[in-house]
């Protein structure tokens, strides 16, 4: 996982489903099984698939990343500290804290009120 971690293109070509994608290690947890899934749409309509069903945290202004986005945001912490290989994913479904209430569609978690982000930049890994 990494950049993008939260879209998948080869879904489809893979059979479908959430057990195709590259977030598919979510799905053996039933921790993420009202967070996670595979929804088609993601910053193109079609051929592109997401993680939730809401909206994208980089597109509107709100409270929470996606559960592949937010293991990835750890990976990259732990990969520039020198000591990625001290934190498995299992220690991250630990530690992750899913906010109570929230689905995979909840857009409560997203403020409509509030101007839109600029656009993401990216920055690449050395």
């Amino acid at each position: 996982m990494g950049w993008k971690a939260n879209v998948d293109v080869e879904v489809k070509a893979r059979g479908g489903g959430i057990a195709n994608t590259s977030w598919a290690e979510f799905a053996n947890y039933p921790k993420y099984s009202a967070t996670v899934g595979c929804y088609e749409g993601g910053f193109y309509k079609t051929g592109v698939w997401r993680s939730d069903a809401g909206k994208c945290c980089m597109n509107v202004n709100s409270y929470v990343f996606d559960a592949p986005s937010r293991w990835s945001l750890v990976q990259w912490v732990y990969r520039r500290a020198g000591i990625e290989e001290s934190y498995t994913f299992e220690d991250f479904v630990v530690d992750d804290v899913i906010p109570a209430g929230l689905t995979r569609s909840d857009d409560a978690w997203y403020d409509e009120t509030l101007p839109p982000i600029a656009p993401p930049v990216v920055f690449m890994d050395e």
